[in-house]
């Protein structure tokens, strides 16, 4: 089953313990459901691009990443630390937090992986030679390993985390923008830039926008999985948010709203 704007039967539980949130390149943010947003954000941002965006297990808080890699926290979102003060050798690509909110991962662009809190290290792909740069990474459940995604379609699993295919192989067009690994740790998904998903090891399909005729000039930029697997969400640079299987539809962002394309989205609850 498909769903883009309407909510079907949750495994997620009530709808006031769900949410989401998109992070636009300037830092201007916009919160759907119980997650909280703040305005001034902005202007801690500013001068700086976006890249990613973790949120804190309550909802009342999240980290903003940024490509020199610094990070900030918002509302309740402890403070573990970034990568500001370091020589970086490639721009950061994204950021991943535990489940728990006491540490999260920082992933660059050349693979390079940078950990802070209770995040443990697993392995990098730092200096190692890419056919395309990295774009997303997922953690395991357990935290006990991760994989990274590159644009190309190639996944590199380090740690505890299983091999379970990449689309690297496949004749792939478009770039991959995002990944998003299952709640049993044995699986994952790939989002491409016009909108398809594409499912490796135990995480099932439930569609796509492509499936839904989404246009080129709004190309997505992020995807989350519901808790239980049976469902997850896209957000495109304009703000348009999907919901396929159980994932909550919980709005866009309305026209005006977000001034600079959308970089970073996150849903809560995080597998």
């Amino acid at each position: 089953m498909v769903v883009t704007d309407l909510a079907v039967p949750q495994h997620e539980g009530p709808a006031s313990h769900v949410g989401y949130l998109m992070v636009g390149t300037d830092g201007t943010t916009f919160g759907f459901g119980k997650v909280t947003v703040d305005a001034s954000v902005r202007h801690g941002l500013a001068g700086r691009s976006v890249v990613g965006v973790a949120i804190a297990p309550t909802g009342l808080g999240h980290w903003v990443a940024t490509a020199d890699g610094s990070v900030l926290a918002v509302g309740d979102a402890p403070v573990h630390g970034d990568a500001a003060h370091l020589d970086l050798a490639a721009p950061m690509a994204g950021i991943t937090a535990r489940t728990d909110g006491t540490g999260y991962w920082l992933v660059s662009s050349d693979g390079g992986i940078f950990t802070f809190g209770n995040a443990g290290f697993h392995g990098s792909l730092g200096g190692a030679p890419l056919r395309s740069p990295v774009v997303d990474m997922a953690v395991l459940p357990d935290a006990s390993g991760y994989w990274l995604a590159s644009a190309g379609g190639e996944v590199v699993a380090l740690g505890n985390a299983p091999e379970c295919g990449s689309a690297s192989g496949i004749g792939l067009g478009p770039t991959i923008v995002a990944m998003a690994a299952s709640p049993t740790g044995n699986g994952y998904w790939l989002a491409t830039g016009d909108g398809q998903v594409l499912c490796f090891g135990d995480a099932p399909f439930f569609g796509s926008p492509a499936d839904l005729g989404h246009g080129p000039d709004d190309p997505i930029i992020g995807l989350s999985a519901s808790r239980h697997a049976f469902g997850y969400q896209t957000a495109s640079a304009k703000g348009s948010v999907r919901a396929f299987g159980d994932a909550y539809f919980l709005g866009h962002a309305p026209p005006g709203s977000m001034p600079s394309p959308v970089a970073a989205f996150a849903a809560l609850p995080a597998t």
